[in-house]
């Protein structure tokens, strides 16, 4: 059996309402998602400071936390009553109790999954919260075996993502064990899911989890692309065929060609709607753009690329555009 523990501390002329909210609302929006309820504790009133208040919810294991995870994010009303909360509490903790579910052994064979998920975040959050965030997703491709060339990047273009995180998964199945893994729900989620008492990211800024399959297997240790030290990242919304995207994507190299351009990638925007197992797409609004493309640079862009690929793709008959760049960092030792 697994725990989710929430600590935190809500001020004492707030303990009524929020605990109205927690039972009324929240458990169950829980219990439909799959969770059972541990209980509500409430720590002791009137000694002039704020009062603790603890939620236990309880599963199976990581696996079955991660099909309630999946129900939870696609229900609103988890958002709702999460933003709820979050309004009247303080601070607080996150912590799993139990024991990790046995291996994985899902084994399937795919396409390798090129994967980036980027954050927007909270007015108000420190330096160090938003460090400790980068660090939890860097440290990922030493805990998680299957999370591949884990690195992380600050976005310097005008776009509202502040932190780029971008990895690879040799298949949808390496994706699977990836998304059951307890550092996946105790340290990664502990800092972006929309209820917990230690988010730092916003949930609806930036520009979101995105990705795409690569054929065959393209990413392969000391590949010049992988190790370049600066990546460009631009997301779009066009119809077009593989040979039209392929020939755009040679003019999207040669306008980044001033930041020497150390090889390129893309593909259609799959993982958008397909987070959950990588294969399946979830019900929703479709994704706000169906390509990735990016490039591994050796220098760091000037401040008019940007302009230069959003008239490229505009001339392609794109809808929309986004455009990220970054510095990639990269943890001391790891492969590039």
């Amino acid at each position: 059996m697994l725990s989710r523990v929430d600590t935190v501390e809500v001020d004492e002329d707030d303990v009524a309402e929020y605990l109205r909210i927690l039972q009324v609302e929240m458990v169950p929006i829980m219990e439909a998602a799959g969770a059972g309820s541990g209980g509500i504790l409430q720590g002791v009133k009137d000694l002039g400071t704020p009062v603790t208040v603890q939620c236990v919810w309880t599963c199976e294991g990581f696996v079955a936390w991660n099909q309630i995870r999946r129900n939870l994010v696609l229900d609103p009303d988890w958002y709702a009553c999460a933003e709820k909360l979050n309004r009247i509490r303080g601070s607080g903790l996150r912590r799993f109790y139990g024991a990790a579910d046995p291996p994985q052994r899902d084994t399937g064979a795919g396409p390798a999954i090129r994967r980036f998920e980027t954050y927007a975040f909270l007015p108000g959050a420190t330096a160090d919260q938003r460090r400790q965030l980068a660090d939890v997703l860097l440290e990922s491709g030493q805990r998680i075996p299957e999370v591949n060339h884990s690195a992380v990047g600050w976005n310097r273009s005008e776009a509202s993502s502040e932190l780029v995180w971008e990895h690879f998964f040799d298949s949808p199945a390496a994706y699977r064990r990836y998304m059951v893994h307890p550092y996946h729900a105790e340290l990664i989620d502990r800092y972006v899911l929309a209820d917990s008492p230690e988010r730092v990211v916003e949930t609806a800024k930036g520009a979101g989890l995105f990705g795409y399959r690569c054929s065959g297997h393209p990413f392969l240790d000391g590949d010049p692309f992988l190790a370049a030290p600066a990546r460009i990242v631009v997301l779009f919304d066009l119809d077009a065929d593989v040979a039209d995207i392929d020939e755009l994507s040679q003019r999207l190299a040669e306008a980044c060609s001033p930041a020497d351009t150390r090889g390129t990638g893309w593909g259609p925007n799959s993982m958008a709607s397909a987070w959950y197992d990588a294969e399946t797409t979830l019900p929703g609004l479709p994704p706000r753009w169906n390509h990735v493309w990016e490039a591994g640079l050796g220098a760091a862009p000037s401040d008019d690329l940007g302009e230069t690929i959003a008239a490229l793709l505009l001339e392609a008959g794109a809808r929309t555009t986004r455009t990220l760049h970054y510095e990639v960092v990269r943890r001391p030792g790891a492969r590039a």
